[in-house]
């Protein structure tokens, strides 16, 4: 095989001509042309940006999507929660608000040990706007 490279360094005249008849017409250039590659250059820094914006616009858009199901599950639940057609929800509520005014409304012993006994919210406000006045005029 003779081994003299034309311009191109790539091939021998003979492998270049031979090579260019297996081409269609759009393809085809003469034996003088200077060669271009055909496909342009990459720019693996553009290539990698990209590739990094995609990555965090794809997460973006998972976080987005998955944010918005939870809340949609969220709000179903309550929905569906309100939707109750039993009323055990009020009852646990009015037991609940009764158990507070109870606490409120009583006398009650907190803490033998310590001494600490549960006033009346009436009471406790009466008491302590006594001892303020107490102070106050001393």
């Amino acid at each position: 095989m003779n081994h003299e490279y034309d311009q191109h360094g790539h091939h021998t005249k003979a492998e270049f001509e031979a090579e260019l008849t297996h081409h269609d017409d759009w393809f085809r250039h003469s034996p003088g042309e200077v060669h271009q590659d055909s496909h342009g250059s990459t720019n693996p820094w553009a290539i990698a940006v990209t590739l990094i914006l995609l990555i965090i616009v794809t997460f973006g858009v998972a976080f987005y999507v998955l944010n918005y199901f939870n809340r949609a599950v969220a709000n179903e639940k309550i929905v569906k929660r309100e939707a109750r057609t039993d009323d055990t929800w009020k009852l646990e509520y009015l037991q609940a608000k009764a158990d507070w005014n109870a606490e409120l409304s009583q006398y009650r012993l907190l803490n033998a040990k310590a001494g600490t006994v549960g006033l009346p919210i009436d009471a406790a406000i009466e008491k302590t706007v006594a001892a303020y006045q107490g102070k106050a005029g001393k």
